[in-house]
């Protein structure tokens, strides 16, 4: 295969040609800026979606696999956020994906006419989430963790990869 490509330089997420050759694809990063409220999370959507975004992605993790509520209490003035004097754990808590929420943001994507994606932090949440997406992102932090990346890939959709 002198001078052909080895690698597949284009593909699709959900309709979405990705590659040299079309558009960029924006894919609005809502993350976990839902603030724990589902319906500021669906409003978010619409908003995205108003801005121009192509995809919406949030963020799937769970506070105890993310972050240790015992470390973050026991580093002398770390455990706290500076002016919210709540301990830090606490606030990855209330940002956690709920997991009743995924049907609920998939379907509100649907209504607002823009694919549902996310950046699930471990196994048991890309299983979690599957159905729902049409790719997944790994999270910077992951970008080692093989596993994970091997996991996403297994159900042979696209993988995008966070690299900071």
């Amino acid at each position: 295969m002198q001078g052909q490509a080895r690698w597949k330089t284009e593909f699709q997420i959900a309709g979405h040609p990705i590659g040299d050759r079309h558009p960029v694809c924006f894919i609005a990063d809502i993350g976990s800026n839902h603030d724990g409220d589902l319906r500021r999370a669906q409003d978010l959507i619409f908003l995205a979606k108003e801005a121009g975004a192509d995809i919406a992605k949030f963020q799937h993790f769970r506070a105890e696999s993310i972050a240790s509520d015992f470390g973050f209490r026991h580093l002398e003035g770390c455990g706290l956020l500076k002016g919210l004097n709540r301990p830090i754990y606490e606030l990855y808590q209330e940002a956690s994906m709920k997991p009743d929420w995924t049907p609920a943001l998939a379907e509100g994507c649907r209504k607002a006419g823009i694919p549902f994606m996310t950046t699930p932090t471990s196994p048991d949440l890309v299983d979690e989430v599957d159905a729902y997406v049409p790719a997944f992102k790994v999270s910077a932090g992951d970008l080692t963790w093989t596993q994970l990346i091997e996991h996403m890939a297994a159900r042979r959709k696209p993988v995008l990869l966070s690299t900071g």
